[in-house]
C-alpha cells in the first residue's frame, strides 16, 4: 500500500515509518529539511520535503506521491502556538488539502 506520513520523523512517526517499511508498504515521509529527509531515506522511506503549514507544498507532495493512505502524526509545528481547540479548528477540511494547516492569523 502507498502510505504518506506527515510527522514522519517525530516521536510517533519514526517508529511508524520503521513498522510500515518493515511490512513492505511503499512509504513516503514528509520532512521539513534535508537532514530529516536523509533520516527517512536511511529508514527505507521516500522523503518528501514540505512545510506542513504550506498548503501548496503539501498538495504538491500528495499529488506527486499519490498515496492510498495519509497518516497525520504532526506534533511539533515550529512558530505555532495554539491551544488544542484552535489547533483542531485550524485543520482545513477540504478534500484537496486533507493535511494542510493554517496559521490562526491567516486569511485562508
Amino acid at each position: 500500500m502507498r502510505v504518506f506520513v506527515a510527522g514522519a520523523t517525530g516521536a510517533i512517526g519514526g517508529p511508524l515509518i520503521r513498522q510500515l517499511v518493515g511490512e513492505r508498504h511503499e512509504v513516503f515521509g514528509m520532512a521539513r529539511n534535508n537532514e530529516a529527509a536523509r533520516q527517512l531515506q536511511q529508514q527505507g522511506a521516500t522523503a518528501e520535503i514540505a512545510d506542513a503549514l504550506d498548503a501548496r507544498a503539501v498538495n504538491s507532495s500528495l499529488a506527486r506521491t499519490r498515496p492510498e493512505v495519509v497518516i497525520n502524526q504532526l506534533t511539533a509545528l515550529p512558530g505555532l502556538s495554539m491551544s488544542p481547540r484552535s489547533a483542531r479548528a485550524s485543520v482545513l477540511d477540504r478534500p484537496a488539502s486533507p493535511m494542510a494547516l493554517r496559521r490562526p492569523d491567516s486569511k485562508v
